[in-house]
């Protein structure tokens, strides 16, 4: 560890590396000297220790002291995401281009831009609905999972949606959408919709957004966006036809800016 200064007006100190927890962030004071953790490698967050607490600032909220260089440190480790029972999957903060990621119909590369701040961002663009998924083998056949994932949300209107789709096999699968719109979450089956439901307004007062997703083996699907309590859907399967599937990202009518994604499954 080493230590650093809070500056400038942007001194919150997050749960997570994302802006979306804005109700659940510590604002610390300028001139408090904290002590820095590690970093992630595109240098757009440091994890943090303030006053006993450890949290998520952004780079260009802070004044790095002594001549100190902060541990380039995995997204997952940092964050504590992987339990002992579980496997990396995926820790991807785009920076090194190590996954390359693509839109699924045009088989285009989806561009990675970097922030003046250091912060490597995926962006998408869409008109229509657009399947980006990663070439990475390890998230092409995915049955039980958690999902990790900051995105800021731009151009939104009454029919932009962005979610995740799952257990995709090419034919069938799962599809999670998001309207920041109308703060509302849609679940399909292929195209069969089998879950809607508002949820709480406070989440979508922001254009940012911090997404915990999972799915247990028993089909227990789970969501949490910008810590807010999460909402539980039991999926039904009596035909088997979901069993497994690639993981990718859903984007309709809305310009998003993806931060990271970490992916763990069971052993």
């Amino acid at each position: 560890t080493c230590d650093a200064e809070v500056v400038g007006t942007s001194r919150a100190q997050y749960p997570v590396p994302g802006q979306g927890h804005a109700l659940f962030n510590k604002i610390i004071e300028t001139g408090t000297i904290v002590k820095v953790v590690g970093r992630l490698s595109d240098a757009g967050w440091y994890k943090t220790e303030a006053s006993g607490v450890s949290g998520w600032m952004k780079s260009n909220s802070l004044k790095l002291l002594n001549s100190c260089r902060p541990t380039v440190l995995d997204l997952h480790y940092l964050a504590n995401w992987l339990n002992p029972d579980e496997t990396l999957v995926l820790d991807d903060t785009f920076s090194s281009n190590t996954n390359v990621w693509i839109d699924a119909a045009s088989q285009k590369t989806i561009l990675v831009n970097t922030t003046p701040q250091g912060d490597a961002i995926l962006s998408i663009q869409s008109n229509n609905e657009t399947i980006i998924t990663t070439t990475n083998p390890r998230v092409s056949n995915v049955s039980a999972f958690k999902l990790y994932t900051s995105l800021t949300a731009d151009k939104v209107n009454n029919d932009s949606r962005f979610g995740f789709r799952f257990r995709d096999s090419g034919t069938d699968y799962y599809q999670l959408s998001f309207s920041p719109k109308s703060c509302k979450i849609d679940i399909y089956a292929t195209s069969e919709l089998i879950f809607s439901n508002n949820i709480n307004p406070q989440i979508c007062i922001d254009r940012y957004y911090d997404i915990f997703l999972s799915l247990s083996p028993d089909y227990k699907l789970e969501i949490q966006i910008n810590g807010f309590d999460p909402i539980s859907v039991n999926l039904q399967d009596p035909s088997g036809r979901y069993a497994s599937g690639k993981i990718g990202i859903v984007a309709s009518n809305i310009d998003t800016g993806t931060d990271y994604i970490v992916i763990t499954t069971p052993k």
